[in-house]
Order: C-alpha cells, then structure tokens, then sequence
C-alpha cells in the first residue's frame, strides 16, 4: 500500500539497533516493494546523527539481516550496491522532505549544496572508489568543505561564521533549564 501511494520512507538505524525491543528494520520489505527509504538520526545524544555513520549502520544492518537468512521479503536484493546507499542519504532524503527539486542532487537549477570530502586523510587514502570510499569510510572529521546555496559555511574543517563555545554555553543553559522541573 505504501508503494502504491508513492509515500516516502524515513530509517532511523541508530536508534533501532542500539536499544532491545525495538523489532526489527524493516529496509528489505521496503526495497522489495520500490521504496527507497532517506536516513535521520532524531536522537543526537543516544547515537551519531551524521549520515556517515547512518550509512554504514544502514548497509551492515542489512547486511547481517539477509545474510542470517532474517528476511522473508520475496524481492528484496541479497546486496545492496553502494552507490544506492548513498542515495538513502541524498536524494532520498530531498524526496522525503519535499525539496527534491531544490537540492539532494547536483543537476543544474538546484541550489548549490556541496560537501567536500578530504580523499588524502589517512582513513580514506588512496581512494579508488569514491562511492565506497564515502559509504564505508569517511565521517564527519573528513569533511573539508560545506557549501548551502552557493555559500560556504565549513572551509579547511572549521565552520565559518560560528562561535561553538557560545553554541556549547546555549546548549548547557537549555539542559540545565529543561532538568530544573524535573528535580522539583
């Protein structure tokens, strides 16, 4: 039903694999239909939210699920090609949100949203294949470069135009706000 009325699919693989009762990930039931899920992360201090690690959670998940024979999907792949794990990430993601149209994709008429990824860390050299090299290897730390709508945010590693130590304070400060009402 969900394939017929062309719905998206949002995975969330940090969250489901790191905690008990939490059933089972569903990602070859949605393949084997025509789904193509994005990934999130909606719990920043239970797991990594940086889609690096949702890829790699998403592909060894499915992984470990077909390969133990866990999966009673009848058309769902046995492997999942990288380059489509990557596109859980982009594209895909765009299409859950409703912005398809505006980015998730470099093609001409979208906004210029760009990461630049250092092929010369050690964790990723030398790279040979720069899809596998993306999914399996890098994280946040090779990120060299953010581009939003044609301006660049992140350059050589280091957020422009941001004080982290205020965005610390402010966090800090919402934390200790939000557990004052739970200690009375």
């Amino acid at each position: 039903m969900m394939s017929d009325t062309g719905v998206t699919v949002v995975s969330r693989h940090s969250g489901r694999t790191g905690y008990a009762r939490y059933g089972d990930l569903p990602l070859d039931r949605l393949l084997s239909v025509g789904l193509r899920p994005s990934l999130s992360s909606d719990t920043e201090t239970k797991g990594a939210g940086d889609l690096f690690t949702q890829m790699k959670l998403a592909l060894s998940s499915y992984r470990a699920w077909m390969t133990n024979g866990h999966s009673r999907a009848d058309k769902a792949p046995a492997d999942l090609p990288l380059r489509r794990v990557l596109e859980f990430a982009t594209i895909a993601g765009a299409e859950a949100t409703g912005l398809a149209d505006k980015v998730g994709s470099l093609t001409p008429g979208k906004q210029a949203d760009v990461i630049l990824i250092r092929a010369t860390d050690l964790n990723l050299a030398p790279v040979s294949d720069a899809v596998g090299a993306v999914v399996l290897g890098a994280h946040a730390g090779n990120v060299d470069t953010v581009i939003v709508g044609g301006d660049v945010v992140k350059r050589h590693g280091r957020m422009l135009n941001c004080d982290p130590e205020r965005l610390c304070k402010q966090a800090q400060e919402s934390r200790d706000f939000v557990l004052a009402d739970l200690t009375v």
